[in-house]
């Protein structure tokens, strides 16, 4: 008797793992979405956004990466690291570094942005945003302008910021008035901390 009631236990601890495992795996791949839960905060607000969120962006920290303060329904303010999706600017220590970091401080710095339910995240946790800001692209506008390169990972999903890379080249504008422009990328490898 003392035999089948433990693996009677055993069968049960087991199937409540099982049960577990699978509902938090469900969860956080998306399939499951436990809204009402994550409506009464219970989840953190990591349930999943299931509505956009206003935002409003506070501050610009690199010529790519700003922080804006979100607000859905009635909850309170959560502030989200953005990075910007296809593009890499200069870091700050590196040429064009500051003058990047402005120029996205010019035309971001108070705009007000929508930020979509589930977006996708870096392995940093920035979320990253195809953003519009004043109703201009942003990273068309950093790119065109020589303030950024297209992130080489995403060139093929962006061929018109490749486009606009190249005529900013072309022209001499911004990073690309310099004589040796460094890529991002290339430039944290040689100075990685």
């Amino acid at each position: 008797m003392l035999k089948r009631w433990r693996r009677r236990a055993r069968a049960a601890v087991l199937t409540a793992l099982g049960l577990a495992g699978g509902l938090i795996g469900g969860w956080a791949g998306g399939w499951w979405d436990v809204p009402w839960l994550d409506d009464l905060g219970i989840l953190g607000g990591l349930g999943g956004n299931r509505t956009p969120q206003a935002c409003i962006v506070t501050k610009v920290s690199d010529g790519d990466t700003l922080q804006a303060r979100c607000t859905q329904g009635s909850r309170k303010p959560a502030l989200h690291k953005v990075r910007l999706r296809a593009i890499d600017a200069p870091e700050l220590r590196q040429a064009y570094g500051q003058q990047a970091r402005l120029a996205l401080t010019r035309l971001c710095l108070s705009a007000s942005f929508t930020l979509p339910p589930k977006p996708r995240t870096d392995q940093y946790g920035r979320l990253l945003l195809d953003l519009e800001c004043g109703g201009v692209d942003v990273a068309q506008r950093m790119v065109g302008t020589g303030m950024a390169w297209v992130y080489h990972h995403e060139a093929q999903r962006y061929p018109a910021l490749v486009a606009l890379q190249a005529q900013a080249r072309r022209s001499g504008k911004g990073l690309w008035g310099q004589a040796k422009p460094q890529e991002p990328w290339l430039w944290r490898k040689q100075h990685a901390r």
